[in-house]
């Protein structure tokens, strides 16, 4: 079994043996953002992504209408700079890993 790598280590897929160790990682990172801003991790995952330049959409799977209803909420959360650079910090640019 693979152990999980901090959050403070490399986030970069290419680094890792498969991706789910760097996802777990994302995950733990990302959740003391989402609860400082009052959101769920999926809302916090779709606003960054939405802020990226050049996109214009996002697919987003729901299972029921909270879920949908939680996704479209996302649109509304503006993330200010500092927050997006957070994030930016956490998600290394790459094929697998963002931007």
């Amino acid at each position: 079994m693979c152990e999980n790598p901090q959050p403070e280590q490399v986030l970069d897929p290419a680094e890792a043996e498969s991706g789910a160790p760097v996802t777990a990682a994302l995950v733990d990172a990302m959740r003391p953002i989402a609860e400082r801003l009052g959101v769920s991790l999926a809302e916090l995952a779709l606003a960054w992504n939405w802020q990226q330049p050049g996109v214009t959409s996002a697919i987003a799977g729901s299972r029921d209408a909270e879920h949908t209803r939680s996704n479209a909420a996302a649109g509304d959360l503006e993330l200010d700079g500092g927050t997006l650079a957070e994030l930016d910090a956490l998600i290394e640019p790459g094929e697998n890993g963002g931007r």
